[in-house]
């Protein structure tokens, strides 16, 4: 079969379909294959199972793929993801170890999302210890994310100690994802938070977000807010809902 996406597609199926019943065999196939975009595809397909089933041999296997590659990260990454799903402290430890340009960082910030699905406050302590970065932000807002659909509170309360640009994160996080499904639950967290930016961007942000369901309901809830910075931003956002309103009216 000539190079190219279907070839990649193909390979990566069968080596899926391989890991299910052999997932030793489908390595030993996969690594076979030409250095690739199609012996990526197909060690991504059985890099969970392997990591699921040998993350220690999963894991050196893979810092031997070629460095400062986008789909070697991404392996990385996936092992990373899948340790951590079993033994967080071994795959952290792990992760913490590799240099940039094996994708320490991303591999870390892996870890910390899937930790904060089965312990989100272990994986916050680790988010905050990680250094001034992307890969900090976006650990953080990861976990805002997941402790918001288990504990609202508890990630309420969380985001609210922090300071800085890491709460303005968390709370985007938090307010995007719980706006989505409770935008009263919404309202009320934005509303609790100290002045500022995180407390404007997050009333604009719960705004935006409830006019596209509830129009009528976002609008008297900013019309409740006090004049200034926050009720303009929450105006603003809620803009393009009141616009289509008015097309479709």
């Amino acid at each position: 079969m000539p190079a190219g996406p279907l070839r990649s597609e193909t390979l990566a199926t069968v080596a899926a379909q391989w890991a299910g019943q052999d997932v030793t065999g489908a390595v030993v196939w996969a690594r076979t294959l030409p250095q690739d975009s199609a012996e990526f595809d197909a060690l991504d397909a059985v890099i969970s199972p392997w990591a699921r089933a040998d993350p220690q041999a999963a894991a050196a296997y893979v810092l031997s793929l070629p460095p400062s590659n986008a789909s070697s990260t991404n392996i990385i990454c996936s092992v990373a993801g899948t340790w951590a799903g079993q033994n967080p402290d071994a795959a952290l430890q792990w992760a913490s170890q590799l240099p940039k340009e094996r994708g320490g960082g991303i591999a870390v910030q892996s870890v910390i999302t899937a930790m904060a699905q089965t312990d989100p406050a272990k994986a916050a302590a680790c988010a905050e210890k990680l250094p001034a970065g992307p890969h900090r932000m976006n650990a953080i807002g990861r976990v805002a994310e997941a402790w918001a659909e288990a504990d609202i509170k508890s990630a309420a309360a969380w985001t609210k100690r922090l300071q800085g640009a890491a709460q303005r994160r968390a709370a985007d996080a938090l307010v995007n994802s719980l706006s989505t499904w409770d935008p009263d639950e919404a309202a009320e967290f934005v509303l609790a938070l100290p002045p500022g930016e995180s407390r404007d961007r997050g009333i604009g942000a719960v705004a935006g977000w409830w006019g596209r369901t509830d129009l009528a309901g976002a609008i008297t809830w900013v019309k409740q807010l006090q004049d200034g910075a926050a009720r303009d931003r929450a105006l603003s956002d809620m803009g393009y809902s009141w616009a289509l309103f008015d097309l479709e009216g």
